[in-house]
């Protein structure tokens, strides 16, 4: 399936199919380097998968669930991650310009040295690691909740903008 789909990306789409996972149980799985682009993977159980250096540039990952997965160095380009679950995954170097993570639960997701630029955050639930700021540029940070129990105000683009306790 997997070089079908390649074949479908780099044929733009003329030739080969598009990787339509949803809703299938992946745990586990060793995704290493694939070619994801693109590909339906709403409500996929992705659960303790190797999915570093994966390309799922513009993927839906919609409701998906990436708890425990190693994400390290991952490109996440434009993907959609409404409502994932992303507890506990390994992100580091990820690079999630333009992702949705809107409702998505990053809890105690290593996030450090990450691309966010101009990511949606909106409603979702993040960890921020102590030893290392993360970058927000053009982040969209609206209703986030963090670890700590803080959340963002309306209106925090680029940095948080605390709610009065």
């Amino acid at each position: 399936m997997l070089e079908l789909h390649r074949l479908w990306v780099e044929s733009e789409r003329v030739e080969g199919e598009q990787a339509k996972l949803a809703q299938m149980d992946l745990t586990g799985v060793d995704l290493a380097g694939a070619l994801l682009w693109g590909a339906d993977l709403e409500e996929v159980s992705l659960e303790g998968a190797n999915l570093e250096r994966t390309i799922f540039q513009h993927a839906n990952l919609s409701g998906a669930n990436l708890r425990g997965a190693n994400l390290e160095r991952a490109n996440l380009w434009g993907a959609y991650l409404m409502k994932a679950n992303l507890r506990e995954c390994r992100m580091g170097r990820v690079q999630a310009k333009f992702a949705d993570f809107s409702g998505a639960d990053l809890t105690n997701a290593d996030l450090r040295r990450a691309n966010l630029w101009g990511v949606n955050l909106s409603q979702a639930t993040v960890a921020h690691p102590d030893h290392e700021p993360l970058r927000f540029v053009g982040t969209n940070l609206q209703m986030a909740t963090w670890t700590d129990g803080r959340k963002c105000q309306r209106g925090s683009v680029g940095r948080c903008i605390w709610e009065a306790p």
